[in-house]
């Protein structure tokens, strides 16, 4: 009876990830375990005791996503390397960006230290750390060493998590090609910005202001989202400038803002659509009055609260152009083209947002795919 416990209490426990010369990118599937944090505190050697009774359970997926939660949750993964190799040095990333608080603590076995890294939004960059959007550090193990890491994370947005454990060639690569696409992302989002101000500067039509206002927010709303802001105000910036990350759902809500009142008027829809143009003025009313409840309610509600709007008012905007374009409306023909694609992407991130979708790149970054 006893053996059959301790074959259960083992498989109970993930196992150690193993570190070779030529594992560029190690999939932590299987090596990555979780505890969600009491409601009356753990600190760090109740959560390490924990680990070892095997109260960690197993993550069987790559990236962990529980929507809109403060609850904390500590994750631990053990890294190894053969001693019949040499030292193996990586680069440990946990994504996404916009986490308020992470702590790192690296065991060390051989001397029984312990060394404790903080990052986050809400933290200064500790310079342990590399100048990087996600929180990302580097980690050397010894051959036929293993080291154990335990990160505990708490955030008032998403509560999306993913490790990424790679090489630095391998990490360098990657990043490399994801600023290659950000960077045209952020070029395309500009050329629309201000292709939109001169035609609207030139027809006089508001449309085209709402349609540029509606750009500017996607463009902050993304910015934050990737991490890309903080690394522009300064990873050192202290006090206020962290709450820059309070902005994003107050960004989100702008969008879904100017983004109704763009359909109302590209679509006339007070003339063409009547019953429709209600629907859309009852989002654009809602939209308004709860800007206000962000200094009333918790960071996380509020963002919840803002994420099912902007799907709700994303869909109705959709179902606008479809009517009217089955009318023979023209703008509405261009419109439901654009708009679907955007309605699509957006709809991924918000369900990513919401819990129902897995973090990972079509997860929370649709919005840079179909937002401009």
């Amino acid at each position: 009876m006893l053996g059959w416990l301790s074959l259960e209490c083992a498989a109970s426990q993930a196992g150690a990830l193993v570190l070779t010369a030529e594992s560029e990118r190690s999939d932590v599937r299987g090596h990555l375990a979780e505890l969600a944090e009491p409601t009356d505190g753990l600190d760090l050697a109740g959560a390490r005791r924990l680990a070892t009774r095997g109260a960690f359970e197993p993550v069987p997926v790559a990236g962990i996503n529980r929507g809109f939660t403060e609850q904390p949750y500590w994750y631990r993964i053990s890294l190894r390397v053969p001693s019949q190799n040499v030292a193996q040095r990586r680069i440990l990333e946990v994504e996404p960006p916009w986490l308020d608080k992470v702590d790192l603590y690296l065991f060390d076995d051989a001397s029984g230290g312990v060394t404790h890294i903080r990052g986050g939004t809400r933290r200064p960059h500790d310079p342990r750390l590399l100048q990087h959007r996600m929180v990302a550090m580097p980690i050397e193990v010894e051959a036929g060493a293993t080291k154990e890491l335990l990160i505990r994370v708490q955030t008032t947005g998403p509560h999306a998590v993913a490790l990424n454990i790679e090489s630095w060639p391998a990490f360098y690569a990657r990043t490399t090609r994801q600023q290659f696409w950000y960077g045209g992302f952020y070029g395309v989002l500009g050329v629309m910005l201000v292709y939109n101000l001169i035609i609207g500067a030139w027809v006089r039509q508001r449309a085209y202001l709402y349609y540029v206002l509606y750009t500017l927010a996607v463009g902050l709303m993304a910015a934050l989202m990737l991490g890309h802001a903080r690394q522009l105000v300064g990873m050192e910036a202290p006090g206020a400038l962290l709450r820059f990350q309070d902005a994003l759902p107050v960004s989100l809500l702008f969008a879904h803002l100017f983004q109704g009142l763009f359909v109302r008027e590209l679509l006339s829809t007070r003339t063409h659509a009547p019953m429709i143009d209600r629907v859309l003025v009852l989002f654009i009313l809602v939209a308004v009055f709860t800007l206000p409840l962000f200094a009333v309610l918790p960071h996380s509600e509020f963002g919840k609260l803002v994420t099912i709007q902007n799907l709700l008012g994303s869909g109705a905007a959709l179902y606008a152009g479809v009517v009217l374009s089955r009318r023979g409306i023209r703008a509405a023909h261009f419109y439901v083209i654009a708009v679907g694609g955007m309605l699509l992407t957006t709809s991924i991130a918000q369900a990513a947002a919401l819990g129902l979708l897995p973090a990972n790149f079509f997860g929370y970054l649709q919005y840079t795919v179909g937002s401009p």
